[in-house]
């Protein structure tokens, strides 16, 4: 039960840890792009 636990949570954190760095990359592109434009 808590090892599944523990390897669920572990999952979770990689999604997400992987999601943010999209997000992070997303967001980094705009601010560039948009600082291009002004």
């Amino acid at each position: 039960m808590v090892k599944k636990g523990q390897n669920g949570k572990k999952r979770y954190n990689q999604i997400m840890g992987n999601k943010g760095q999209m997000v992070k990359n997303d967001i980094i592109r705009l601010w560039e792009t948009k600082g291009k434009w002004w």
